[in-house]
């Protein structure tokens, strides 16, 4: 969501400079935030199947995810307005326009008498966004570093009931996401069981977007460990052996697998549903695009919904969803608007790809993940799934806010921090 430089010598050491805020001590704000991630995943494994942004991981009728942000947000923007926290200016800014763009939005959609709790759903971009920046800006990297270790082990067996008991695609999604940041940093006796189940739980999906927009990032992450953390020893025997077990398995099993792959193409792109649901989608399409005609400038505001008929259920119901973020928003915010959002967007974007080379693997691999889903939010609303929207601000921040840590730190010869570095 910002410009990106390299972390600076005292940043890869473990942490702000020297007698800087957040340097000792635990940092609550940080494990408020992380926790949300860790909350997100058991989100995903509780309810799988959930199709309704309603249903969720609560507490007192809450999400615990939104309430874990909040306090989040509130403990850091104490710190923050206290000047014990500094926030980059090339994140404050990019942030602050899109908060302003929300704003109109939610003054046009009060306007318009639309839902309220509609509109508040609405806002977990911002709410997420604001809790991770601010949560991630002083945390000490030692802190950082275990908790993105700490991120496969906990996403491992998550993926391993999902594959057991079924589940919608975003969760799949999310586990893909996760699993391509983590697998970065992890050593190979986690990774690649994780790996072989995210790759196994995307096929299995049955949901284009999943399989299209998680499967290359995946990949990516894998180039990017082959490259800074090349196996060795164990690791080699551990995925020579997993390696052996397939071919074994593939070989005993041929005709079923070969069947399998059968069934999962025509799950994901041939059956009548697949078709249905791509007829809706244009429908939706014709809608939005009238409705974006009646109301270029300022939108419809946050919260406005149409009546829909939906092939794959045969019914008519109401809808905010457009099934394409980039349908979203001038539907909600206008021409304008969005083009504000798009450039502050593309801007970020080409940053990001221009400083590259200097930014480091876990960098790359989120930022991986995210283009991934900034391609799936063509073909869904994902601005309105509170548990990718969380994916989306937690990998942003991971971009923007990326440590590792140095191995001996007494070594006076100051780290790599390209692509390229070992550690």
């Amino acid at each position: 969501m910002s410009a990106l430089a390299p972390p600076a010598a005292h940043e890869l050491a473990g942490g702000p400079a020297a007698g800087a805020p957040g340097t000792r001590g635990v940092p609550v704000t940080f494990l408020l935030a992380f926790a949300a991630v860790v909350v997100n995943l058991v989100d995903v494994w509780a309810y799988p199947t959930a199709g309704s942004d309603a249903v969720g991981v609560k507490l007192a009728g809450a999400r615990v995810t939104d309430l874990l942000a909040v306090a989040a947000i509130a403990l850091g923007g104490a710190k923050w307005l206290a000047g014990r926290t500094v926030l980059p200016r090339a994140v404050l800014l990019p942030l602050l326009l899109v908060t302003a763009v929300w704003v109109g939005g939610t003054v046009v959609g009060l306007a318009n008498g639309h839902d309220v709790r509609l509109m508040f759903g609405q806002w977990h971009l911002l709410l997420y966004g604001w809790a991770f920046v601010l949560a991630w800006a002083d945390a000490p990297a030692r802190w950082l570093h275990r908790c993105e270790s700490l991120l496969p082990v906990l996403t491992l067996p998550i993926a391993a009931a999902l594959l057991v008991t079924g589940g919608g695609g975003d969760p799949f999604t999310v586990v893909a996401a996760v699993a391509a940041v983590s697998l970065v940093r992890d050593r190979l006796l986690v990774a690649l069981p994780l790996l072989l189940l995210t790759v196994a739980l995307v096929g299995l999906g049955g949901q284009r977007a999943a399989l299209l927009f998680s499967l290359p990032p995946l990949a990516l992450a894998v180039v990017l460990r082959l490259r800074v953390r090349p196996a060795r020893g164990g690791g080699i025997a551990v995925a020579a052996a997993v390696v052996v077990a397939l071919a074994v398995a593939a070989f005993v099993k041929a005709g079923a697998i070969a069947a399998l792959v059968s069934d999962v193409v025509d799950a994901t792109f041939r059956r009548t549903g697949k078709a249905e649901s791509s007829l809706s989608r244009l429908d939706q399409l014709e809608i939005a695009v009238q409705r974006i005609r009646e109301s270029p400038w300022l939108g419809e505001g946050l919260g406005f919904q149409y009546q829909l008929y939906d092939r794959p259920t045969d019914r008519t119901a109401w809808t905010s969803l457009t099934h394409d973020i980039y349908l979203d928003l001038p539907l909600r915010f206008g021409l304008p608007a969005t083009a504000v959002l798009l450039v502050v967007l593309l801007a970020c974007v080409l940053q990001c790809l221009v400083r590259l080379p200097r930014l480091l693997p876990l960098q790359v691999a989120a930022l991986g993940a995210l283009l991934g889903l900034l391609g799936k939010g063509g073909v869904e609303s994902i601005l309105d799934k509170p548990r990718l929207v969380l994916l989306i601000a937690w990998l942003a921040v991971t971009v923007v806010h990326a440590r590792r840590q140095v191995a001996g730190a007494t070594s006076a010869a100051p780290p790599r921090t390209t692509i390229g570095a070992t550690r």
